[in-house]
């Protein structure tokens, strides 16, 4: 397949690079952002070899072409001129929360496949330990238990990195400010919440809460609750 034919076929059919505010990609579709969809041709793009659907939700013009998505986005993205003008998605008609739930989107959905891989290696682990195939003691269940539980624990960091991208900032100083607060120190501070910690004499917040007979210690590591995990995930497998 030639793929900058096939992106140029299908960036003409959304109304030209003039009409794209913005352009991300998931695993399987493109997501554009267009000044005005009623310039797209809907019918032609579904009706073009390779596309597999188009869906219109949340403000998006979403076309689906499974694997090859990459390939053809680093097509298409040398034609669009993204990060110049169309990096500022226009808050107009109502569509503030719609620009509010793409970025989110753009935040998220990068680190999903690595959260559904962390889910399912740890419950391959949870059933070999059940069947006796695998030693919870031994080295071979730590290894891999840890290597699951890496996208949690250091979230705050892969969260600043795809926010960075997301709205257009420095990734580098992002990701520094996400492992600052996953430092084994500084999650000593925020774990010890019988002393007041201060920084120029502003206190550190520091909070403990209650689940059922357990007491927990906020913690900036994992900070993404367990509900969006699970949620994250259901929206990875229904893609």
């Amino acid at each position: 397949m030639d793929y900058r034919k096939f992106a140029g076929d299908i960036l003409n059919d959304v109304g030209g690079k003039e009409n794209v505010r913005d352009l991300t990609h998931c695993f399987t579709r493109l997501r554009f952002v267009l000044k005005d969809s009623s310039k797209a041709n809907k019918a032609k793009i579904e009706r073009t070899e390779g596309v597999i659907q188009v869906v219109e939700a949340g403000g998006q013009f979403q076309v689906v072409l499974g694997s090859k998505v990459n390939k053809v986005y680093d097509e298409m993205i040398k034609m669009v001129p993204v990060g110049e003008e169309g990096s500022d998605i226009a808050v107009e008609n109502g569509s503030f929360i719609n620009t509010v739930l793409q970025t989110i989107s753009k935040i998220f959905t990068p680190i999903v496949p690595a959260i559904a891989a962390a889910g399912l290696i740890k419950g391959l682990l949870s059933v070999a330990s059940r069947l006796g195939w695998v030693d919870a003691e031994a080295s071979t269940y730590i290894i891999l238990n840890t290597a699951s539980n890496i996208i949690f624990y250091f979230m705050p960091i892969f969260l600043a990195y795809t926010a960075a991208k997301a709205i257009k900032c420095n990734q580098v100083i992002a990701m520094v400010l996400g492992g600052f607060l996953c430092h084994p120190v500084i999650d000593a501070l925020i774990q010890d919440v019988e002393n007041p910690s201060s920084i120029f004499g502003l206190p550190v917040i520091k909070k403990a809460f209650t689940i059922g007979e357990s007491t927990k210690v906020f913690s900036y590591t994992e900070a993404v609750s367990q509900t969006e995990k699970i949620h994250l995930m259901q929206d990875y497998i229904r893609m």
